[in-house]
């Protein structure tokens, strides 16, 4: 059987890339802050905890993946910086410790109301789709 490739090389290489924002209205949807996680992020203790959190919750956001901070681009840093006047950090001092970075991932998950993939959501997925073609079939 023949395997089918559905997305180049450039495709995929993109698709694990951190997204590439080209409009300050882009970024502006993406990286504003609702109020309740906002507030959040200022308990955060320090402006690169806060910026490291602005830019992951953008991108989940935008991709409903999370990417490494290396991964971040210095644009939408400097975005962030200049839309919550942060005192002037760089890339290199984004947070990069692995405990922390998983709190800010359960924090965001749990605002945008994301759960983890569990037999039990597994189950109610089968209900679900098992209750959609019953009703498909009475329809019919």
């Amino acid at each position: 059987m023949a395997r089918i490739d559905y997305l180049t090389e450039q495709d995929k290489k993109r698709f694990e890339m951190a997204p590439e924002f080209t409009s300050s209205n882009e970024r502006n949807y993406f990286f504003n802050l609702p109020n309740a996680i906002y507030k959040q992020a200022l308990l955060l203790g320090n402006d690169e905890a806060f910026a490291t959190f602005a830019l992951m919750f953008g991108y989940f956001k935008a991709t409903n993946k999370f990417f490494e901070v290396v991964a971040f681009d210095s644009e939408d840093l400097k975005y962030i910086i200049d839309k919550y006047q942060l005192s002037m950090i760089d890339v290199t001092q984004l947070l990069e410790n692995q405990r922390t970075l998983q709190r800010y991932k359960q924090l965001i998950k749990s605002y945008l109301s994301v759960n983890e993939y569990t037999t039990e959501i597994s189950a109610k997925l089968v209900h679900y789709a098992v209750d959609v073609k019953r009703s498909a079939k009475l329809g019919s």
